[in-house]
């Protein structure tokens, strides 16, 4: 009775927990073989002869290390890379959809993090502003001023009540930039304005997508899950204890 309390209780904490995030550590290098060091594991698409396509597609909190300690999390629904010869050349991380207003400060962040000028942001704010649907795509991107390039895009998502969508894009080895590499960046660029950025709404909530009618649930609290599993665990071993020392005094009478 006490070996299966056991496993019970395992099987509980191991059903509550979320698993910990990917770590992609691109500071050094950018190779399929940091991609496997993180534990996802990417679909084969296609190989195009020059190239090879992947996806991966699953709800995973994801942390992506670049050159100059810069470090940035996001909660993706689906990633793709490409990669020739085991170097990579593209990584894309779609994360989650949120309000434009939550959109417009994550991206207000990118910005800063990267001293970039705000004037395109606001551009889009104004002109996206109370519409249902995006009217155009967003690309920021520090441009030549940073190596890889990351570009974050926000895009519509096709939901009514949250209406855009946050794409991270990081690309390596443009041949306009050929001699560029993680070593040379972390010489050159060293980290600006906010170093540790997330991607993610800043409300702490996780968007519903798919359901209109359950447009969030509290992400922010995700603990709180996890102690009802384990108070459920500790309630069927007690139970267990109490139907087995009842049994004992039975068989004693």
């Amino acid at each position: 009775m006490r070996r299966l309390c056991t496993i019970l209780a395992v099987l509980v904490t191991a059903i509550g927990l979320e698993a910990a995030p990917a770590v992609l550590d691109f500071s050094r290098s950018h190779t399929m073989e940091d991609v496997r060091r993180s534990g996802l594991n990417f679909k084969r698409l296609s190989d195009l002869g020059h190239s090879v396509a992947y996806v991966y597609e699953e709800d995973r909190d994801i942390v992506v290390l670049l050159p100059g300690g810069r470090k940035i999390s996001q909660r993706i629904t689906i990633a793709h890379l490409n990669e020739n010869e085991g170097i990579l050349t593209r990584l894309e991380l779609r994360g989650g959809v949120m309000p434009q207003d939550q959109a417009y400060q994550v991206a207000g962040t990118f910005c800063d993090s990267f001293n970039l000028s705000h004037d395109k942001l606001e551009g889009w704010y104004q002109r996206n502003l109370g519409r249902q649907y995006s009217v155009e795509d967003l690309g920021l991107s520090p441009n030549a001023g940073y190596y890889p390039r990351v570009t974050l895009g926000i895009g519509p998502s096709f939901n009514k009540l949250y209406p855009y969508r946050l794409v991270l894009l990081v690309t390596w080895n443009w041949d306009r930039y050929r001699g560029w590499d993680e070593e040379r960046a972390w010489r050159e660029f060293f980290a600006h304005g906010i170093a540790e950025i997330s991607l993610n709404p800043p409300s702490g909530l996780k968007y519903d997508r798919a359901d209109a009618h359950k447009p969030f649930v509290a992400a922010s609290k995700p603990h709180v899950s996890n102690t009802l599993w384990t108070l459920a665990g500790v309630v069927l071993c007690l139970l267990a204890l109490l139907w087995f020392i009842m049994r004992r005094f039975r068989s004693k009478r």
